[in-house]
């Protein structure tokens, strides 16, 4: 790990049972390279490295515990897949106003308005779903609130956000879907899990496969076949199933591309899967023009 600053260092050596802690200043970027095909780096205006003890048998053994960036704060992480650097790497990216990192258990907060943005370039597996809103491409997240994550187990993530969160997400055919909401939790299988907790800095989230999105409150979701109006959706991406509904008492309003009017109706399933793209209604309660 190495750390480059432009304006002043202090060192608390008393910080954490002396394991220490030190507050850098002025275009701080501070970079590791966990293997030859990852590499990791955090930046910010300011920036303060918590230390841990690493070894309680020694403690002269200390390692990096936590992470605090702000003024411009960012986090990337990029994974090649050959030794080469050759190929495009898959990135993962946060930036933020306010950004948090907890370098042993990969857990990452960020306050205030902020994106994350997930890249994976490669050729997608025939056995993973596919559709506007997932699968294999760019994927970004923004909020006015809060991210926080959350490690479920050494390889299921969860993933909060609040605050106007939108999500845009672009296949790697060129197909766009979006997805807007008061909020969203999402479950991301992290690929590399058996490297968390080695020992070996990281300084940024890992790549994430996302296996479920949960958003609540205002939803709109929009693809190049259909839009939906609703206050929940619950979207499976393993299996490419879309559960829908509407708040209490009221009704959401799906229409489909090439259709002049709206269906509205207590909750939808749909098949977002492009090659079925089908939808199955509930509490249907009619259609009409204004």
């Amino acid at each position: 790990m190495r750390a480059t600053w432009a304006e002043a260092m202090a060192l608390d050596s008393t910080f954490n049972d002396e394991a220490g802690a030190l507050d850098l200043h002025g275009e701080v970027v501070v970079r590791s390279q966990r293997t030859p095909l990852e590499r990791s780096e955090m930046s910010g205006g300011s920036m303060r490295l918590e230390f841990v003890h690493d070894d309680v048998n020694d403690p002269d053994q200390r390692r990096v515990g936590r992470v605090i960036a702000r003024e411009h704060a960012r986090m990337e992480h990029r994974r090649w897949e050959d030794e080469l650097l050759e190929s495009a790497p898959v990135v993962s990216y946060i930036g933020g106003e306010h950004l948090e990192f907890n370098d042993v258990s990969g857990e990452a907060l960020a306050v205030g308005n902020g994106e994350l943005v997930l890249r994976d370039p490669r050729p997608a597996d025939a056995a993973e779903h596919q559709s506007a809103l997932a699968g294999r491409g760019t994927t970004r997240f923004t909020w006015s609130g809060e991210l926080d994550t959350t490690r479920l187990s050494p390889s299921l993530v969860r993933i909060d956000m609040n605050g106007d969160v939108e999500m845009l997400h672009k296949a790697l055919d060129g197909s766009v879907g979006m997805l807007s909401a008061d909020r969203m939790e999402i479950l991301a299988e992290d690929p590399d899990a058996a490297a968390t907790g080695d020992g070996t800095s990281s300084l940024g989230i890992s790549a994430m496969d996302l296996r479920q999105i949960e958003a609540i409150g205002g939803v709109y979701v929009a693809t190049e076949t259909r839009r939906v109006d609703c206050d929940h959706i619950d979207y499976d991406l393993r299996t490419g199933i879309a559960r829908l509904k509407a708040a209490t008492g009221q009704t959401l309003a799906i229409v489909t591309e090439g259709s002049p009017y709206p269906v509205r109706a207590t909750s939808v399933v749909w098949n977002m899967d492009p090659a079925i793209d089908t939808i199955t209604i509930h509490g249907l309660r009619g259609t009409g023009g204004r």
